[in-house]
């Protein structure tokens, strides 16, 4: 299909790579577009493709796969009525870098967080977790694909696939086409990684949601959320609707720093005497567990400054507002009279040791607080706000680091298989069992002002867990906090009497996901 390729006033001769490269043959929207063209477009194309074909070193499957997405990216510009110089302006290639170009060359041990889900891998449990954006207009898959291939050589630490050693899993680097997908009926469902070669995460549209799910061996919230900006913005950009520079989002064009994947776990001295939230086991919601897990997702989108306005009118901030609420619908939700209500939340460690990693640094602290003793809803905000303070300090939390420091120490030269057993026995003992509900708080999202209007929403969502009927996690964009439920029991006990304690204090809460059983 190549005729000679024309570069200003000079005519050179084909090789024999590009007597290879052949336009149309499976893909014939394309073919079609491209006689449709000019001779100088034409050439054009030709061109483009040429340099593509130099700038691709993957397996001969992906490189097709790469090649149609190209191709279906032009299309649907030509739909969209741009012309083909301003196409392929956006599709610039200096945007893959050199990502395509190179064999992977590198592996990474998991962090001491990393390597505790690593040892959870069967079919009943996996820890993934879900970040998305709303945007104004519904999702270009075309794009989004095009948007995703270019953001993956920023974030190289997270283009991983987990591997066994002989004494840990570990990560190994992979070069392959990362495809986005549109979502299915239930999110953060388990990411098949027994195949060699198999991604850790992956990229979801639905409407106008653009998603990532991540298992949590390889990052956790705050890695999830900068790649989630970072994609977005891309993607963006690919619609002609240019971000400025702005240091609240990476630039996908800009250099990795080293230290984006360091284990700073190890910043922390490590202890024998290991310190964390090992403690009784607590009450778990009643109801029967459902077999589709989730089985609803909610949404409570409430104003973030009216949360805070109410948290303050109890002399408490927001997390231990929330928290609070989160044990009395527990306590509507739990059938005995005796024993513990226990909420425990992530605490990001970027607050006590100096990081910009973006892989796992994150541990736990809890809130305990006996069930016949949750009925004062003022006093259990003070006192939860009390307990917040004196448990997340810079030498309790440091305290935890090193004791998991220790911990992971003393089991390294125990053989995988020994160690995936005894951390699961333990796990049946001290794990989901020890508390109730999690609530994890990703915070305040900030976004570069001419990102912001372009995203309505946000939510964050846990995935599976072997005990828990109810899980709840928290974020705030554009002045918007969005609370979000993921149900493992069609119970509804919890999000009723939730929905109600927000609804009494004032609060207007418009509620989104799955049908909500109640008010």
């Amino acid at each position: 299909m190549y005729n000679n390729l024309v570069m200003g006033d000079k005519k050179i001769k084909k090789t024999k790579k590009e007597k290879k490269i052949k336009f149309g043959k499976k893909n014939p929207k394309f073919y079609k577009y491209f006689i449709s063209l000019g001779v100088e477009d034409q050439n054009k194309l030709k061109k483009f493709f040429g340099e593509l074909d130099d700038r691709l070193y993957v397996l001969g499957s992906d490189r097709k796969k790469i090649k149609n997405d190209f191709e279906n990216a032009l299309i649907e510009y030509f739909s969209m009525g741009f012309s083909l110089d301003k196409a392929l302006e956006l599709l610039d290639l200096t945007n893959l870098g050199g990502f395509y170009s190179r064999n992977p060359d590198f592996w990474l041990p998991l962090d001491e967080v990393g390597k505790s889900y690593t040892q959870f891998l069967d079919r009943s449990n996996m820890a993934v977790f879900r970040e998305a954006f709303y945007l104004k207009d519904v999702i270009r898959p075309e794009l989004l694909q095009m948007a995703l291939t270019f953001t993956i050589k920023r974030f190289p630490y997270f283009a991983m696939s987990v591997k066994k050693g002989l004494f840990w899993h570990y990560l190994d680097s992979i070069r392959r086409r990362f495809a986005v997908e549109k979502e299915g009926p239930l999110p953060v469902q388990r990411i098949p990684i027994a195949v060699s070669g198999s991604k850790t995460f992956r990229v979801l549209y639905y409407q106008n949601r653009l998603s990532v799910e991540f298992f949590h061996c390889l990052t956790d919230g705050t890695g999830a959320k900068e790649f989630l900006k970072c994609l977005t913005a891309t993607y963006l950009k690919l619609l002609d609707k240019p971000i400025a520079p702005s240091p609240l989002v990476m630039d996908c064009n800009s250099m990795v720093d080293d230290a984006e994947f360091a284990n700073d776990f190890l910043k922390v001295k490590r202890k024998n005497n290991p310190a964390g939230y090992i403690n009784k086991r607590a009450l778990q919601l009643s109801g029967p567990l459902s077999k589709n897990r989730p089985c609803k997702v909610l949404h409570f989108r409430i104003n973030t400054q009216s949360l805070k306005d109410v948290a303050a009118k109890y002399g408490v901030g927001l997390t231990p507002y929330v928290t609070t609420a989160i044990m009395f619908a527990c306590k509507d939700a739990i059938d005995e009279i005796q024993g513990d209500v226990a909420i425990i939340m992530p605490v990001n460690m970027r607050k006590f040791i100096p990081s910009i990693t973006l892989r796992n640094l994150s541990l736990y602290t809890g809130l305990r607080s006996p069930i016949g003793e949750i009925h004062d809803f003022d006093s259990l905000c003070k006192e939860n706000s009390e307990k917040l303070k004196e448990n997340v300090t810079a030498e309790k939390m440091l305290a935890m680091a090193a004791g998991t420091n220790g911990l992971m120490n003393n089991m390294r030269f125990l053989p995988l298989p020994l160690k995936v057993f005894g951390t699961r026995t333990l796990y049946q003992i001290f794990g989901d069992n020890v508390f109730t509900c999690p609530f994890s708080n990703l915070g305040k999202v900030d976004l570069p002002e001419d990102m912001a209007k372009e995203v309505l929403g946000m939510d964050f969502i846990l995935g599976t867990s072997f005990f828990h009927r109810a899980q709840v996690t928290g974020c705030a964009v554009n002045g918007v906090t969005t609370l979000s439920i993921s149900k493992y029991t069609k119970d509804p006990s919890f999000e009723e009497r939730l929905y109600n304690i927000f609804k009494d204090d004032g609060l207007d809460v418009v509620v989104e996901g799955s049908e909500y059983n109640g008010n």
